[in-house]
């Protein structure tokens, strides 16, 4: 039972029933007792008491002048017309109709006609009266639908229900429900309510698979997975078309693991998906990196030969592959292909270079070419990425060339008139870095800004300051920063770290106040950047103080790394004491033995034996095969001219198989 409402939302209600009295049902024929509401409204479910404590004393008077009070003939009408609708009397509804109308009581009753006539089989009249009142209620259109589906009028439902929601209108449970087949039977248009009725859903994927497909791909749209799922189980829908379409609609909804789990159940089926399907399938292999599952759907494909020699689907074959890692499937799957297209090649390309293996991915744009086959937009964003793969190290652009080629790539490219975008520029940056190349880098500046790309993208600005700065060109790396509109820390970062790389301490510093004063906050590349020139400087003072700024006006926790640095600083510096002070302060980190080999490369600087000791003691604790370690305290042992406890420590050193040749070079 619906609770009363205060005088004032009471009063707004009554005016809201005036507006528009077929929105609320008329309860008084059935109401058992005073407690019991007069009206409430069909969609909200709000209630109405004429006699109420809180109604206005204006109701009654507009009852008696609207003809609503009493309102006995519209609640019989009614009535009677349910009566009908569930004992499927056509003939007495008619009859009820005509004498509505006489009396004018069509709007107050026009739902409830619809749902008699859908019920009894008169579709048509129901559709006449849905459209010519324009019903806004989901349960009138859900009736004439559910008619529709009864008498085997699968096109007209599925009209229906599209116009339905192109009318504003959202399907409910119960308007799915005429959809869903459940042994045979289906909810009915009452919520309250079984209708046992058989509504001819076999038609959807006998008569009519399309149709059948459509409500699946209504279903999966709508969320409603588990109906779509349910419907294709159903021994009617279990067809590869059904089948297919689920998938489809999985993989378009992102689901791509669902999408791979109705594949394995056709499978145990014995049911085959369709060429759409497949390309579904090899698309979600692709997004999730499963090479397995694409095994078994490139397996599924080799099965049929129309499909074998498929070209579209011999290039996702390859994309599949390829994008999962597996370049050398992906590269037989490309030699087995009838005909090679711009299509089929750039997937392999793609492949190769998303998967590093640049001169793989270089070997076959020249092939592509001796094919005779021209190179796309798409081509050279790969040789781009291929060839300045913005993680690749810089050696390895110098061992295979690779920057030079990429610098061609990118020559050619605009030769054929494709314009660079966004990443083609961040990899020329890159490849100019690696070569040095600073004049070629300044030409690439000048083409961003033409495509006025550079004022608001704070990664181009960050790749143009390393450009600059790995070509030692600081102050146009400077210059790039204090042209940029917006500033950013990363690129501010970069210029420091040419600043210290060049030897330049002083102007690092000064960049960094000049970051403070922009508004900007360092982060903790900063601050490794500071406390190495300070300590390079020799400022330890100010050292400490940035060091323990860092948290406490920052709110930059320190890492290992800085206190890695710090300590090595202090050490250098001859603070040995100061240095073994903060380690002792410093939290606990997982395998901090960089920090105690920094204080043990003090104390063979300064020959301090005890502390020293100390450190080694603490540093073979955490990792005793450790080679530096040994070699920092043996030198300590030779420099204090104890050298039985240097050799003990060489003896403890073989002892525990070190054996590190970096390491010990770089000791």
């Amino acid at each position: 039972m619906a609770r009363k409402l205060p005088g004032e939302l009471v009063g707004m209600l009554w005016k809201n029933y005036f507006r528009d009295p077929s929105q609320w049902w008329d309860k008084r024929c059935n109401k058992a007792g005073p407690a019991f509401p007069d009206f409430e409204h069909k969609i909200t479910g709000h209630s109405l008491w004429i006699h109420g404590r809180f109604t206005p004393s204006w109701v009654l008077g507009e009852l008696r002048i609207t003809g609503a009070f009493p309102n006995d003939v519209v609640s019989a009408y009614v009535s009677l017309l349910r009566a009908c609708a569930k004992n499927s009397d056509l003939s007495l509804g008619v009859k009820i109709h005509k004498d509505i109308q006489k009396k004018g009581l069509l709007h107050h009753c026009s739902d409830d006609l619809i749902i008699m006539y859908a019920k009894c089989g008169a579709l048509e009249k129901a559709r006449h009266l849905l459209e010519t009142h324009k019903s806004k209620h989901v349960f009138s259109w859900t009736s004439l639908i559910a008619g529709y589906v009864r008498k085997g009028q699968c096109q007209d439902a599925l009209a229906y229900f599209e116009k339905m929601q192109a009318e504003g209108l959202s399907p409910d449970a119960v308007t799915f429900g005429c959809f869903s087949k459940t042994c045979g039977t289906i909810r009915s248009l009452d919520k309250n309510e079984k209708d046992d009725a058989d509504i001819g859903l076999q038609c959807l994927s006998r008569d009519n698979v399309k149709v059948g497909n459509k409500l699946v791909d209504i279903y999966t749209k709508s969320g409603a997975f588990a109906n779509a799922q349910q419907m294709v189980n159903g021994p009617p829908m279990r067809n590869a078309a059904a089948w297919s379409s689920l998938i489809q609609s999985y993989a378009g909804q992102g689901q791509y693991g669902q999408a791979l789990e109705c594949f394995k159940q056709m499978q145990q089926e014995g049911i085959s998906p369709n060429a759409r399907a497949i390309m579904c399938l090899l698309k979600s292999c692709s997004t999730i990196g499963d090479a397995d599952y694409g095994d078994k759907i490139h397996n599924e494909i080799n099965k049929k030969e129309p499909l074998k020699n498929d070209k579209v689907l011999g290039t996702a074959v390859v994309d599949m592959y390829a994008k999962c890692g597996a370049t050398t499937k992906a590269q037989q799957v490309f030699d087995g292909l009838h005909t090679r297209d711009i299509i089929s090649w750039n997937a392999l390309i793609a492949g190769y270079a998303q998967q590093g293996q640049g001169e793989q991915a270089l070997e076959c744009f020249e092939n592509m070419k001796n094919d005779g086959i021209s190179p796309n937009s798409v081509t050279f964003l790969s040789i781009l990425k291929a060839c300045g793969n913005m993680e690749a190290a810089e050696e390895g652009y110098a061992k295979q060339g690779q920057a030079e080629q990429a610098i061609e790539a990118f020559e050619k490219m605009q030769q054929e008139g494709f314009p660079p975008n966004k990443i083609m520029f961040l990899c020329m940056l890159k490849a100019c870095s690696s070569m040095q190349a600073a004049d070629r880098g300044e030409q690439i500046h000048g083409e961003i800004a033409r495509q006025g790309l550079l004022m608001e993208d704070h990664m181009l600005c960050k790749a143009l300051v390393d450009m600059y700065v790995k070509c030692g060109a600081l102050g146009m790396a400077k210059q790039v920063l204090d042209e940029f509109p917006t500033q950013n820390v990363a690129s501010w970062n970069a210029l420091i770290a040419g600043y210290i790389q060049e030897g330049e301490c002083r102007q690092a510093l000064k960049c960094f106040q000049q970051m403070e004063s922009k508004g900007l906050f360092p982060d903790a590349r900063t601050f490794m950047c500071v406390l190495k020139v300070c300590g390079l400087m020799g400022l330890m003072e100010d050292a400490e103080n940035y060091f323990g700024a860092m948290h406490t006006k920052y709110d930059v926790c320190p890492d290992l790394s800085h206190y890695t640095c710090i300590v090595g600083a202090f050490g250098n510096a001859g603070l040995l004491e100061k240095a073994a002070g903060i380690v002792q302060q410093m939290p606990c980190f997982e395998h901090p033995i960089a920090v105690w080999l920094a204080l043990l490369g003090a104390c063979q600087k300064w020959a301090y034996v005890k502390l020293g000791k100390w450190a080694f003691e603490k540093a073979v604790k955490i990792d005793n095969s450790h080679a530096t370690a040994y070699i920092l305290m043996a030198n300590i042992y030779r420099a204090a001219g104890m050298l039985e406890n240097a050799k003990m420590i060489e003896a403890m050193k073989i002892k525990n198989n070190t054996c590190k040749p970096s390491l010990c070079a770089g000791a």
